[in-house]
């Protein structure tokens, strides 16, 4: 299972031009061995289509595993672009561990 966390990390990575983030972080104030790391993939990117510029990200854990949907703890997206003079935004948000999703909506006159 190594190796296809390695590949799936390996096509994110390419997607985008930008190079992912890994952290580790002692889990749970575990020190004993290497069950106590808790490592973690960030990657974020955006993208422009017509008029809208679109930003993107993941949070993902970085260890084996064979259940590859329990690696997103979070994941989001905001699309952003001007109406008639006002800047509108929405954003999207959601927390993998808990379900949570929050949603932004934002307007901005700049006048």
């Amino acid at each position: 299972m190594k190796f296809s966390l390695f590949a799936l990390a390996a096509v994110v990575a390419t997607a985008n031009a930008g190079r992912p983030q890994l952290s580790i972080s002692v889990r749970d104030g575990n020190f004993d061995g290497l069950d106590g790391l808790d490592p973690t993939i960030n990657w974020q990117g955006s993208a422009s289509s017509g008029d809208v510029n679109l930003d993107y990200g993941i949070e993902a854990a970085a260890r084996p595993t064979t259940d590859i949907a329990s690696l997103p703890r979070n994941v989001w997206g905001k699309a952003s672009t001007n109406v008639g003079g006002w800047g509108v935004s929405a954003r999207a948000e959601r927390d993998m561990s808990s379900d949570d999703t929050a949603l932004e909506f934002d307007a901005d006159n700049e006048d």
